[in-house]
């Protein structure tokens, strides 16, 4: 388990300082408010997901990499993998990004 909780409020702000959501075309607030793709669906998807007991999960399509958070935060690796976009994504010991 990491020493402290990411919570996803921190994970917002360092992708807003460190891209611009203009040019990058994603913007926070409809991804995790407006569209279909909510937290709670986050959480879902985390809930069904964590009934294996997984030590690593690979997101392929990772997009923002919005999951990272929630599985670094059940102590499981974090590897996303996606396109690269010119946006930077958090990364921590437990959270990682493949970008093409």
């Amino acid at each position: 388990m990491l020493d402290k909780k990411i919570k996803l409020k921190d994970v917002i702000k360092y992708i807003r300082e460190n891209n611009n959501e203009e040019e990058s075309g994603y913007y926070i607030e409809y991804l995790l408010e407006e569209s279909y793709v909510s937290k709670d669906w986050y959480e879902a998807i985390l809930e069904k997901v964590l009934k294996y007991n997984p030590k690593r999960v690979v997101d392929i399509g990772c997009c923002l990499g919005i999951f990272a958070y929630l599985f670094a935060n059940e102590g499981i690796e974090y590897i996303g993998i996606d396109e690269n976009t010119g946006y930077n994504r958090f990364e921590t010991d437990k959270i990682k990004f493949i970008i093409d």
